[in-house]
C-alpha cells in the first residue's frame, strides 16, 4: 500500500486505513484462497499437478503431466460403459457440485 501511496496510484481512503483493512481481512482471504471450492479449473489442475510433484512453470513437465492426465481420462471414460462409477466419474460429479458452489458463492457476493 506505501508504493501505491508513494507513486500515487491510491484512490480512496489513505495507505494506513487500506492497509488496517488488510490486515484485518487477512485470514480470511488467506481460507478462501486455499478453499478447493473456490478454485477455477486452472488452479485446480495446478494444484493436482503440485500435489503430483510437478511442477507447473515447467512447460515440459507440465506438458507430460496433462498427456498423462488426458490418458487417464480416456481410460476411465472407456470403464465408464460397464456401468461401475469410476473414480473419474467421481470426480465429474464433485467438479460439477464445485461449479455449482462457486456461481452460488459469485451470486453472494455480487449482492
Amino acid at each position: 500500500m506505501r508504493f501505491l501511496d508513494r507513486a500515487g496510484k491510491l484512490e480512496g481512503d489513505d495507505a494506513d486505513a487500506l492497509t488496517a483493512a488488510c490486515a484485518r481481512l487477512r485470514r480470511k482471504s488467506v481460507a478462501a484462497c486455499r478453499d478447493p471450492l473456490r478454485w477455477s479449473m486452472a488452479k485446480s489442475i495446478a494444484m493436482r499437478m503440485i500435489a503430483d510433484g510437478v511442477d507447473p512453470a515447467d512447460p515440459a513437465a507440465g506438458e507430460a503431466w496433462l498427456a498423462e492426465y488426458n490418458t487417464s481420462l480416456a481410460g476411465a471414460r472407456n470403464e465408464s460403459s460397464r456401468g461401475t462409477p469410476t473414480s473419474a466419474q467421481r470426480a465429474k460429479s464433485a467438479g460439477r457440485a464445485k461449479r455449482s458452489a462457486v456461481k452460488q458463492a459469485r451470486r453472494r457476493n455480487r449482492r
